[in-house]
């Protein structure tokens, strides 16, 4: 269940007012009208005692300011939820708790919730407070049989000495986690989490830079492994920790605040030392460094090709990227297999791409499984070839489900009828804009690109290019259709593009 509201609307008529706000209509406020009864408690233990998950009422990216509108709760409800008459858990049977972003209030109706049948734990306070420790301190009593712990703070601050204590103190009594996902642990914690045979997933950020001695092998079972650097600090910094490490995951994270000239290399370097190659099958190269001058080149990350069994590869920087057409098809040789590529899918590659769309053309000829692509490529050497003479056209075409994302590609108003029969071409089966995007960042990633005026220009074209490679697709099975000696309903292929057809 996403919230409590309707287990709200069980209650008699006449404790709970529910009315749209003034101003944002979509939101549903609620307010305490009287006090809670004995009665109005036992219709609502009545109904919370079958509540098995209980979800959080507020979207994750919603701020603290704005949390309580969201959550549609006025205060007088919030208090009296948090004041039953009996101390059992008001919900006894609950197993999973996903609490996000919620205000100082909200951490009174957290208690009151918390109990021992909660395996599965979400906690994410918006920033380091006192209050965080009082819950937390409370948590390893009130909820001794969690399998599924996760802790971070909804803004990413950086928690406090205190909280990171406390918070290893509270994983290191649990002995049966599954998944970890907590961004504030010291060396006691990450100790006991290596040895821990029950864990298969882990996600944190080591506090400072000095690491443990564990235990070999370490974190035996764990499928996915995702460590970001202590903040501020680079890849290298990952780096170390791995080199203490003999681990065997299938999925493999690492993320890094700050770029270097060899953090990059001297992950992967540590990487075919202590994991097992024949394992890893996906592989999340991650820098937040968006003002670093270092771009990226093949040399920065080729040392993962020796990783030959992997699925999927994300490299997301903040760094220029600097590669061609040779870099691609080393990288298509290299990994034959490959399901999902994407390089700097969140941020774009900054300059104009070197990557020529007969480049990309070649390397999907390469990559026969090749589902998921994120690139930049550059559109203006079809203006000088022109498709028209192209020798290969025609001649190799990805029919299976396939999306991609050109990120900040440029195409100039007169090559978008080229661009779009290339495309259409290449992709004759696709028939659903969203398989196709385009400039697809966050919004203040999308406003740091300039010129701004030019970069809608720029969107608006590749609007027009898939638009018009869903038309010419739509007309190639229409023609196809009339050929095979099939009648086709035109209303049949539009939208979705799914074909309806009778023989003639």
């Amino acid at each position: 269940m996403k919230d409590i509201r309707p287990l709200l609307n069980c209650l008699p008529e006449g404790l709970i007012l529910q009315q749209r706000h003034r101003v944002f209509d979509q939101i549903i406020e609620c307010s305490l009208l009287r006090p809670f009864t004995p009665s109005d408690w036992a219709i609502f233990r009545r109904y919370s005692s079958r509540i098995l998950e209980l979800g959080t009422v507020p979207s994750d990216n919603v701020s603290d300011r704005d949390f309580r509108k969201e959550f549609g709760f006025s205060e007088e409800l919030l208090r009296a939820l948090t004041r039953p008459l009996a101390p059992e858990p008001l919900f006894p049977r609950l197993r999973s708790l996903k609490w996000c972003n919620f205000w100082t209030k909200g951490f009174d109706f957290v208690k009151v919730i918390l109990g021992p049948s909660i395996t599965s734990l979400v906690i994410r306070p918006p920033s380091s407070e006192k209050h965080n420790v009082d819950i937390l301190a409370m948590l390893s009593t009130a909820c001794p049989c969690i399998k599924t712990f996760e802790w971070k703070h909804s803004n990413h601050s950086e928690p406090s000495m205190e909280e990171v204590d406390v918070v290893s103190r509270l994983v290191c009594s649990w002995h049966e986690l599954e998944e970890v996902i907590c961004w504030a642990l010291n060396s006691t914690a990450i100790q006991h989490l290596a040895s821990l045979p029950s864990l298969r997933k882990l996600s944190f950020r080591p506090h400072g830079i000095s690491f443990p001695v564990l235990s070999s092998p370490t974190f035996p079972f764990v499928k996915v492994l995702d460590i970001a650097s202590p903040y501020h600090q680079s890849l290298s910094v990952v780096a170390a920790f791995i080199g203490q490490c003999r681990s065997s995951p299938t999925s493999l994270i690492a993320r890094g605040d700050k770029a270097t000239t060899i953090s990059m290399q001297e992950l992967l370097t540590a990487l075919l030392e202590q994991l097992d190659k024949s394992r890893l099958s996906d592989l999340h190269i991650q820098e937040t460094d968006s003002e670093t001058e270092i771009p990226l080149k093949l040399s920065s990350f080729k040392l993962a090709f020796q990783f030959c069994s992997l699925s999927t590869v994300r490299i997301d920087s903040g760094r220029a990227v600097e590669l061609d057409d040779e870099a691609l098809l080393e990288m298509a040789d290299a990994w034959p297999n490959i399901i999902t590529l994407e390089i700097n899918d969140r941020r774009g590659w900054k300059p104009q791409s070197d990557v020529s769309l007969y480049g990309l053309r070649a390397m999907l000829q390469r990559l026969p499984v090749l589902q998921k692509l994120s690139i930049a490529v550059d559109t203006v050497l079809l203006r000088r070839s022109r498709i028209i003479e192209d020798d290969r056209y025609g001649q190799f075409r990805v029919t299976r489900p396939f999306d991609i994302h050109v990120e900040d590609s440029w195409v100039y108003e007169d090559d978008v009828a080229e661009v779009a029969a290339f495309f259409s071409d290449l992709f004759p089966e696709m028939n659903d804009p969203g398989s196709f995007s385009y400039f697809a960042f966050a919004k203040d990633i999308l406003d740091e690109i300039e010129p701004a005026d030019e970069v809608r220009a720029v969107r608006a074209r590749w609007n027009i290019v898939v638009q018009t490679i869903l038309t010419m697709n739509r007309i190639r099975r229409r023609e196809l259709g009339l050929i095979a000696g099939v009648s086709i309903d035109p209303c049949c292929i539009n939208g979705t593009g799914a074909l309806h057809a009778t023989r003639a």
